[in-house]
C-alpha cells in the first residue's frame, strides 16, 4: 500500500493505513451461524428442532445488545457465532457514556426474559412441549448471562456501575469472577465454562503489556493520549514500533520501517486500544439505584416465574 519509507530516509511520515475489510460484515455473520449449527449438529449430535431454538434465543439476545448500539451510534456493529461460547455483538464508540453502557448491556437479557416469562405463562393453558422448552431456554441463558462475574453482561454491568475506575477493585472482581466460573463449571459438570477463567491470565498478561508500552511512549515522549483520529502518522508509526517491540508475536514486522504488514489489522487494532477513551464513566447514585434494581428484579422475576410456573402445573 506504501512505499518503504525509513525513519533516517524522510522526516515526513506515510499517512497512516486505511484497512479495508476482506469480506463484508453480513458474510462473516453468516458464516458465523453455519459454523455454529454445523459443531452442534456434528459433534455434539442435538437434534435440529434444539439447535434452531438455541440459535434462534441467542440470536434474540444479542439483537438486543446490536440495536441498543445502533441507538447510541456505535459504528462498525458487527454480530458473530462463537462455538461453546454464544456469540457476542461489537461495535466501537469514541465516547459512549456509562448510561449508554448500561443500556447496551442490559438490553441483551432482560427483553429475552421477559419473552421467556411471558411465552411460560402463556404455554400454561394452550402452549405445547416446544413452547416451553422455548420459554425455559430464553429464561435459562439469560439469567445465566446476569450473574454478576465477568465476562458475564451481570459482571459487564457491576464493573461498569461500580469498578470501571477503580483498578485494585476491578483486578480483584476479575479474580472473584474466574473462581467463581471454576467452581459452576466444575459443580454443574459444565466444563466448557473454564474457558472464561482460563482468560484471565490473558487479560494480567495484554495490561502488563500495554503498561510496558505506555512507559516507553512517556520516555520517548510520544502522545498517545488522544483519539485515535487525532494521532498524527508520525505518532501513528511511532506507536506501532513500541508495540513491535514490547509483544513478541510482531517480532517478524521490521522496526522503523513504515510499510503495511500482515500483522497490520492487529497492530492497527492495539493502537486503538492504547488511545484514550473519553468514557463518561459518571453516574449519579439514584441512576446507579435504578440499573441495579432492574438487573436484581430481573434477575429474581425469572426465578420467581418458574417456582410458579411449576408449582401451578
Amino acid at each position: 500500500m506504501t512505499t518503504e519509507i525509513t525513519a533516517d530516509e524522510a522526516e515526513n511520515f506515510p499517512d497512516k493505513p486505511i484497512l479495508e475489510n476482506d469480506a463484508s460484515s453480513i458474510k462473516k455473520s453468516l458464516g458465523s451461524v453455519i459454523l455454529y449449527f454445523a459443531v452442534y449438529l456434528l459433534l455434539f449430535k442435538m437434534d435440529l428442532e434444539r439447535i434452531f431454538v438455541l440459535i434462534g434465543v441467542i440470536f434474540v439476545h444479542e439483537l438486543g445488545h446490536f440495536l441498543a448500539m445502533k441507538l447510541y451510534g456505535y459504528n462498525d456493529v458487527k454480530m458473530f457465532f462463537v462455538p461453546f461460547m454464544g456469540a457476542f455483538v461489537s461495535g466501537t464508540k469514541l465516547k459512549a457514556t456509562a448510561k449508554e453502557k448500561s443500556v447496551m448491556i442490559l438490553a441483551g437479557p432482560v427483553p429475552g426474559i421477559i419473552a421467556g416469562i411471558a411465552l411460560l405463562f402463556w404455554n400454561m393453558d394452550e402452549g405445547t412441549p416446544l413452547m416451553k422448552y422455548v420459554a425455559e431456554t430464553l429464561i435459562y441463558i439469560n439469567v445465566f448471562n446476569l450473574l454478576p462475574f465477568n465476562p458475564l453482561d451481570g459482571g459487564r454491568l457491576m464493573e461498569t456501575l461500580f469498578f470501571s475506575t477503580k483498578e485494585t477493585l476491578k483486578i480483584t472482581f476479575y479474580i472473584i469472577s474466574g473462581i467463581v466460573m471454576a467452581v459452576i463449571a466444575f459443580y454443574f459438570k459444565i466444563y466448557l465454562l473454564l474457558m472464561f477463567p482460563l482468560m484471565i491470565p490473558g487479560y494480567f498478561i495484554a495490561r502488563s503489556q500495554n503498561k510496558k508500552i505506555k512507559q516507553r511512549l512517556e520516555e520517548k515522549g510520544i502522545d498517545y493520549n488522544k483519539q485515535y483520529d487525532e494521532l498524527t502518522n508520525k505518532e501513528y508509526w511511532q506507536i506501532r514500533d513500541q508495540i513491535i517491540i514490547t509483544k513478541e508475536q510482531f517480532n517478524s514486522v521490521p522496526l522503523h520501517t513504515y510499510k503495511v504488514s500482515k500483522y497490520e489489522k492487529q497492530l492497527d487494532a492495539l493502537i486503538h486500544g492504547l488511545c484514550l477513551k473519553s468514557n463518561d464513566t459518571s453516574m449519579s447514585i439514584p441512576l446507579k439505584l435504578l440499573f441495579t434494581t432492574v438487573w436484581l428484579v430481573t434477575f429474581i422475576g425469572a426465578f420467581a416465574a418458574l417456582i410458579i410456573a411449576h408449582i401451578t402445573v
